[in-house]
């Protein structure tokens, strides 16, 4: 069974690699939707180094986004699109941090 941790990398990958604005919204959304899952395992399940990479896709996948948000003509229901995933990303590293640090504190 593939680890959370790399489901969310193999995402971030498909994130980078993407070359059409459909594709790369797509694998933004899985980016995204993953990310968000976090808080859905067991808080121990992922070790700090694990958080560390979390946090580094999530800043690689937030500077693939603003570089296509720079360069690439979108049409603006895309664009918002994928400035709001921005804010979706910080949020959900910003809720896996704060649930992972509430749980083990137990």
């Amino acid at each position: 069974m593939r680890s959370l941790i790399d489901r969310i990398s193999d995402a971030a990958g498909a994130v980078a690699a993407a070359n059409r604005a459909r594709t790369f919204e797509s694998a933004l959304e899985e980016f995204v939707f993953s990310l968000q899952t976090v808080p859905d395992y067991p808080a121990a399940e992922i070790s700090d180094e694990g958080f560390a990479r979390l946090n580094a896709l999530s800043e690689r996948v937030i500077a693939d986004i603003e570089h296509r948000l720079d360069g690439t003509a979108l049409d603006e229901a895309r664009r918002a699109r994928f400035a709001e995933s921005v804010y979706d990303i910080r949020r959900a590293i910003e809720d896996a941090f704060t649930w992972r640090k509430h749980y083990l504190r137990r």
